[in-house]
């Protein structure tokens, strides 16, 4: 079956040159400048309570610190994207939240045996337990997501989840 389907990447942390392969339009991404992905088809939502539109998935290097966080898995500095607790303006010590900050890929037709590939990876010995959710929309050219941090909308079928239980420590890859 032959179906075109949006692909979501849903509250993580780095997300560095995803490419689909086999039977699929052809999509490569490095994140050398996150500005360009909207005119690319790209999508980014924010459903984290008090959302802080800065914080959301950003160009990758510093957390407006000027220092680089992780160096990329291919490319120049900061050729990586980004999202975490900055997502929301409850920030470091601003008590527990959800962060449900939505990286939508462009709709894309994809079929049986259609492969996608991305790096992802947290700080070592984080304080925050991290998780990752790729999941599939197959309600057509759909960007729905839902209204809250733990709705899912049209996005129901879950690929791929990274650290399900959010665990601290080494749950989550740190390189």
């Amino acid at each position: 079956m032959v179906r075109t389907v949006p692909l979501a990447i849903a509250a993580g942390l780095l997300l560095s040159a995803p490419t689909f392969g086999q039977g699929t339009a052809p999509v490569s991404e490095g994140f050398d400048d996150v500005s360009s992905l909207a005119a690319a088809g790209w999508s980014r939502v924010n459903r984290t309570p008090n959302p802080d539109p800065t914080g959301a998935w950003r160009q990758g290097s510093s957390l407006g610190r000027g220092t680089e966080v992780f160096a990329p898995q291919a490319g120049a500095a900061g050729s990586y994207i980004l999202s975490d607790y900055v997502a929301t303006t409850n920030g470091v010590g601003g008590g527990a939240v959800t962060v449900s900050d939505w990286l939508l890929l462009p709709t894309r037709t994809v079929s049986n045996g259609a492969t996608l590939s991305f790096w992802t990876r947290t700080s070592a010995g984080g304080l925050f337990p991290e998780r990752l959710a790729v999941r599939l929309s197959t309600a057509g050219a759909s960007a729905n997501v839902g209204t809250g941090p733990d709705d899912v909308g049209d996005f129901t079928t879950t690929l791929l989840t990274v650290n399900p239980l959010l665990e601290t420590g080494t749950a989550y890859p740190n390189d």
